[in-house]
């Protein structure tokens, strides 16, 4: 039986097998296309794995994006309640996927504890009950039992341990009567500790509160839901701006030139962390924006 299939673009090969071997380590049985035998179909198979699986990871990429492959295995998931979606290279999963949350893990180092794959292992926690656990290691045979000396040997040896030890305690005590006695060591004082001190915490880089309206597009982009009309006047170029300011909001480094000369001219933009997160209503209007930028 299958917990865990995981679909993915053939690029993000190393990435699949990271994401394999943290559910393996959790105790998940894992199928991914790797594991296809030389005699079976692939579409056959991949069907058989996707009705078996308690739950389906997806790992989008761009190349995942373009994939029809990685499309309909996602569609297939998504109609059977099953869908687990993750994200690298900063990818927004397609329409309709983008529409359902996603965990992106380009800062995952593959530790158990990281916060975005915590998210995964309690979708997973949802969908596969508590998960399997591990296979237990099998028990070493016993030992064979010791046969037990003879009757007449065991007493000769715990009479001769008995007189050894007695030798052994007079002999000590007559050391220890010629020997003079020491001093008894006087108590040392002990200083207490000094109190640590709590490390400040790094200051957080400054709200977009700060900025001046006129620095955005769209000012209340992050606040509230946009609306169609509200960006009905924007260029396909005025849009792309628009959608990287909700990034540039929570200090996101761009990759992209252009963009990252646009947001340097700003003083509230400080550029902090390759991923950021956004919240529920700046997601929405990232997908907004995205398919609006798609449609010029």
């Amino acid at each position: 039986m299958v917990d865990v299939v995981i679909s993915y673009g053939r690029e993000q090969e190393p990435m699949a097998a990271n994401v394999a071997r943290a559910l393996e380590a959790d105790g998940y049985s894992v199928w991914w296309d790797h594991d296809i035998p030389a005699h079976k179909a692939y579409a056959t198979l991949i069907e058989e794995k996707f009705q078996a699986a308690k739950a389906v990871i997806v790992i989008w990429s761009p190349a995942a994006v373009k994939s029809e492959w990685v499309r309909a295995e996602a569609d297939l998931a998504r109609s059977q309640q099953k869908l687990i979606q993750v994200a690298v290279e900063g990818t927004i999963p397609p329409l309709p996927f983008s529409q359902i949350q996603f965990a992106p893990l380009q800062a995952w180092d593959g530790t158990p504890d990281h916060p975005e794959w915590r998210r995964v292992r309690a979708s997973l926690k949802t969908l596969c009950g508590e998960g399997a656990e591990p296979r237990p290691q099998p028990m070493p045979p016993p030992a064979p039992p010791r046969p037990n000396p003879p009757t007449t040997q065991r007493r000769s040896t715990v009479l001769a341990a008995v007189i050894g030890g007695l030798v052994a305690a007079a002999v000590a005590l007559m050391v220890a009567r010629q020997q003079p006695q020491a001093p008894a060591p006087q108590p040392v004082p002990i200083n207490p500790a000094p109190t640590p001190q709590p490390t400040p915490a790094p200051r957080p880089p400054p709200p977009a509160a700060e900025a001046r309206l006129g620095d955005f597009l769209l000012p209340q982009s992050s606040a509230q839901p946009l609306s169609p009309d509200a960006i009905a006047g924007l260029d396909k170029a005025q849009l792309r701006i628009a959608r990287n300011e909700i990034y540039a909001r929570h200090g996101r480094i761009f990759k992209s030139p252009d963009l990252a000369a646009h947001f340097a001219k700003f003083a509230w933009y400080r550029p902090v962390a390759d991923e950021v997160t956004l919240s529920p209503v700046e997601q929405a209007n990232v997908s907004l924006l995205q398919e609006a930028e798609a449609s010029r």
